[in-house]
C-alpha cells in the first residue's frame, strides 16, 4: 500500500505551476531511510527512480539527493535479517549461522564421494553463485558431490565437470549470501554511481558526505560489511573518489585495529571472567575488522587478475600511497597491514614495488627517524615471512641492509664510545642490524645452500670480504649483537651455527660476557629489546602471526611459521614467554567470531580459500629483482625505474622519537585536496 501512496504523492507534485513544490515532495520521500529498506521492491524501484528523476531534472538538487541517500545507506536496517531477509533455494534463514548450519548437516550426512539428490544439488548450486568466483566455478557442471579437500583435509562440497572436479567452500558463499538489506544497499549504489557519472562534479561533495557518515562504531557487523561493498563499488567505478575513499576506509580500518590491540592490553586479566562488556566489545570489532579484511582481499583478487591493465596498476599504485601513508605510521597496527602482504603475492613486480617503497623509506634521510624505524621492521619480517619471495629478493635486500649498516659503523662507533647510547643515528643503525639477523633467522639455511652468495653476507673463512659483507659490523667494536633484541641475537646466532660455527662461537662469547659484566641492563636483558624506553618504540614485527579468524585463509601457503630447532624446547625463552617475532601462537582475536557463522565443533568446511599457485602468478625460482630494485632513489634515474616503484613524499628529518599521528599523501589532485582539509576528515 504504501508504494500506493508513493505513487500519489509525486503524482500531485508537478501540477503546474508548482515545480518547486515537485522538487520538495520528491526530496522529502527519497529521504526517509526506513523507505529504502522495504520488503516492496515496486516501492524500492519507484525511490530509485525519483532520485534520478530529481537529479536530472535539478542540478542544483544533486548535493541534496546525494546527502540523502549516503544517510540512506548509513542507516542500514540490518538486525540478524528479521523477517526472512536471507533466502536461498526457495527458503528463508534467519540469520548466516542458520545457513550454515543447513549446509554443515547436508555435509555431515552425505557419504564420501555421493552426489547430492536434486533439491540439494539445486539448493547448493544457487548457494554458490554467491560464491566470488562462482559464475567460473559452476561452468560445465554435472552433478555436486561431498568428498575430502585435496589441500586442506576435512570434507568439502565439490562441483562434477565430465573430465574434473573443483571444489568449493560453503564458508564463502554463506558470507557473500544477498540479504533484503544487501540488496536495498545495492540499489542505492547504483543509483548514487548513476548521479556521479552524470554530474561528476558532485563527486567532491559526495566524498565528504560519506566521510561524515561512515558508520564504522558499534553498528552491527552485517551492516558494516553492506558499507564497505558499496564503498568498494565506488572506488571501482568512479575514479575521481576512489583514493579518496581507499584512504578513508584503510584509515577506519586502521583505528579498529589499533583499538583492538589497545583494548587488548588493558583488558587482559578481564577475559578470566565469565563475561564482561570490554570483552563483548573487543570481540565485535575483531569481527568486524575480519569481515571487512576478507572483503577487502576478495576485492584485490577480483581486480587484480591482469596484470596488463593499466586501471589495475593505478589501484595498486594507490594502496602503495595509501600503506606509506597511513599504515606505515602507525606502529601498533596488527592485522590491516596483511592486505600489503596479500598484495604483494599476486605479481612478482608489485612485491618488488612494496620492498622498494620501504627500502627507499629506510635509507632516506629525508624521512622522520619513526618511519625509518619501522621500515627496518617491516623489510625484516616481510622477506622473513612471505613464502613466495623467493632467495634471489631475500638476498639483494639483506645485501642492502647490510651495506646500510657498514655504511653508518663508524657514526655508531662514535655514538658508543661517546656513550651517546639513546642517539638516534644509534637507534637506526641498531634497527637495521636487528632486521638482517631477523631475516637471517628465517632465511639464512636457505640462502646457505648458495655458498658463493652466501659469502657475500657472511665470509667463510679465507674469503674476500666484500662491500656487502655483514660480518666487519657484527665483530666490531661497539658490539651490536649485544645490543640488539636478546632473543633475535640468540636466535640469530642458533639458526647460522651449523653453517658458521666458528664464527657464531666468537658471537655467543659477545652476548655471555655483555650479560656478565653488566654491558646490558638487567631489564633490556629480561625484556630482550634495545629499543623500550630509549627509542620510544616497542620491539615490533608487523608480520608476526595473523590473528583474525575467518580472513586468515587467504595467507595459507604464503606464510611462513617460525620453525624452531631441537634444542629450542628445553630455552624458556621459546616457549609461552617468547617475544613478538618467534612466538608463533594460533590464538585468534575473535573469541566469538563464529557468532554469525556458527560453530566449527566439527573440521568440516574449515576456512579455505583456493590454493595460491605462486607459480602461476610469476614467482618461479629464477625470477630476480629488476635494475629499478634498489634503496636509492635518484630523479636523475626516474625514467628507468619501474612503474611501481612509487616515490614516497618528502618529510623533514625528525629526531624526537613520538610517534606521528596516521596521515595521507596530499599530493593526488585537487579535489583530493579539497576533500583532506574537510571538516569530517580532520575530525577523524
Amino acid at each position: 500500500m504504501e508504494v500506493q501512496g508513493v505513487h500519489q504523492d509525486i503524482a500531485n507534485g508537478p501540477k503546474k505551476p508548482s515545480k518547486q513544490a515537485w522538487r520538495t515532495n520528491s526530496l522529502q520521500i527519497i529521504s526517509n531511510p526506513d523507505r529504502w529498506y522495504s520488503q516492496d521492491v515496486a516501492l524500492r524501484n519507484t525511490l530509485a527512480t525519483t532520485a534520478l528523476e530529481l537529479a536530472s531534472a535539478c542540478p542544483t538538487q544533486v548535493p541534496s539527493v546525494i546527502e540523502c541517500l549516503v544517510k540512506a545507506l548509513c542507516a542500514g536496517k540490518s538486525n540478524e535479517f528479521s523477517g526472512g531477509g536471507l533466502r536461498v533455494g526457495g527458503r528463508n534463514f534467519t540469520s548466516r549461522r542458520e545457513l550454515k548450519g543447513e549446509c554443515a548437516s547436508l555435509l555431515r550426512h552425505c557419504d564420501e564421494n555421493q552426489h547430492l539428490g536434486p533439491d540439494d544439488e539445486r539448493f547448493m548450486l544457487e548457494l554458490l553463485s554467491y560464491h566470488p568466483r562462482g559464475a567460473e566455478k559452476k561452468r560445465g557442471c554435472i552433478a555436486v558431490s561431498v568428498g575430502p579437500h585435496p589441500n586442506f583435509g576435512g570434507r568439502c562440497f565439490h562441483i562434477l565437470r565430465k573430465d574434473s572436479q573443483e571444489d568449493f567452500s560453503y564458508l564463502r558463499c554463506v558470507e557473500n549470501a544477498a540479504t533484503e538489506d544487501g540488496l536495498a544497499h545495492n540499489q542505492i549504489t547504483e543509483v548514487l554511481c548513476g548521479i556521479l557519472q552524470v554530474h561528476p562534479s558532485a563527486c567532491e561533495k559526495a566524498g565528504r558526505i560519506i566521510e561524515e557518515n561512515f558508520p564504522f562504531s558499534s553498528r552491527p557487523v552485517e551492516h558494516n560489511q553492506n558499507w564497505v561493498r558499496c564503498v568498494l563499488i565506488f572506488v571501482e567505478r568512479i575514479p575521481q573518489l576512489s583514493e579518496y575513499l581507499m584512504m578513508v576506509l584503510i584509515r577506519r580500518m586502521v583505528e579498529i585495529d589499533v583499538a583492538i590491540h589497545r583494548m587488548e592490553e588493558e583488558t587482559e586479566t578481564a577475559f578470566t571472567q565469565e563475561t564482561s562488556g570490554e570483552e563483548q566489545c573487543w570481540d565485535h570489532m575483531a569481527q568486524t575488522l575480519d569481515a571487512v579484511m576478507m572483503l577487502l582481499i576478495e576485492f584485490l583478487e577480483r581486480n587484480l587478475r591482469n596484470a596488463q591493465v593499466p586501471a589495475e596498476c593505478r589501484l595498486v599504485q594507490t594502496l602503495l600511497n595509501v600503506f606509506a601513508g597511513t599504515v606505515l605510521l602507525t606502529h601498533r597496527v596488527r592485522c590491516v597491514q596483511f592486505l600489503w602482504f596479500y598484495l604483494s603475492s599476486l605479481r612478482p613486480a608489485w612485491a618488488e614495488a612494496f620492498l622498494n617503497v620501504l627500502l627507499q623509506t629506510a635509507y632516506s634521510p629525508q624521512h622522520g627517524m619513526p618511519r625509518r624505524l619501522i621500515s627496518f621492521a617491516y623489510l625484516a619480517s616481510f622477506v622473513a615471512r612471505a613464502t613466495y619471495i623467493n632467495d634471489n629478493y631475500a638476498l639483494r635486500t639483506a645485501q642492502y641492509i647490510s651495506v646500510f649498516t657498514r655504511e653508518n659503523l663508524h657514526l655508531a662507533e662514535h655514538h658508543v664510545v661517546r656513550g651517546n647510547l639513546a642517539h638516534p643515528q644509534l637507534i637506526l643503525f641498531l634497527a637495521s642490524v636487528q632486521a638482517l639477523c631477523y631475516m637471517l633467522c628465517f632465511r639464512g639455511n636457505s640462502l646457505a645452500k648458495d655458498p658463493a652468495a652466501f659469502d657475500t653476507l657472511l665470509p667463510s673463512s679465507g674469503a674476500s670480504v666484500g662491500a656487502e659483507a655483514f660480518t666487519p659490523v657484527l665483530d666490531s667494536s661497539c658490539r651490536p649483537l649485544t645490543r640488539i633484541s636478546r632473543h633475535v641475537a640468540k636466535e640469530f646466532c642458533r639458526s647460522i651455527k651449523t653453517i658458521r660455527p666458528q664464527f657464531v662461537t666468537a658471537l655467543e662469547q659477545q652476548l655471555q660476557k655483555s650479560a656478565v659484566n653488566g654491558m646490558v641492563a638487567e631489564d633490556e636483558v629480561e625484556e630482550g629489546c634495545f629499543q623500550g624506553e630509549v627509542a620510544g618504540l616497542e620491539l615490533f614485527f608487523p608480520f608476526d602471526p595473523y590473528r583474525l579468524r575467518h580472513s586468515s585463509m587467504y595467507l595459507k601457503g604464503l606464510y611462513q611459521t617460525w620453525n624452531a630447532g631441537a634444542e629450542d624446547s628445553d630455552d624458556s625463552e621459546s616457549e609461552a614467554g617468547a617475544p613478538g617475532g618467534f612466538h608463533d601462537r594460533k590464538a585468534t582475536m575473535s573469541k566469538n567470531a563464529d557468532s554469525q557463522l556458527g560453530s566449527d565443533d566439527d573440521a568440516s568446511d574449515a576456512d579455505f580459500t583456493d590454493a595460491a599457485d605462486v607459480v602461476e602468478r610469476g614467482f618461479i625460482p629464477s625470477v630476480g629483482p629488476s635494475p629499478a630494485f634498489r634503496p636509492r632513489s635518484s630523479t636523475d634515474l626516474m625514467d628507468t625505474m619501474s612503474p611501481m616503484c612509487v616515490p614516497m613524499e618528502s618529510a623533514d628529518d625528525d629526531d624526537s622519537f613520538t610517534l606521528p599521528q596516521a596521515s595521507v599523501d596530499e599530493g593526488s589532485s585537487a579535489m583530493l585536496d579539497c576533500l583532506l582539509s574537510s571538516r569530517a576528515y580532520k575530525a577523524g
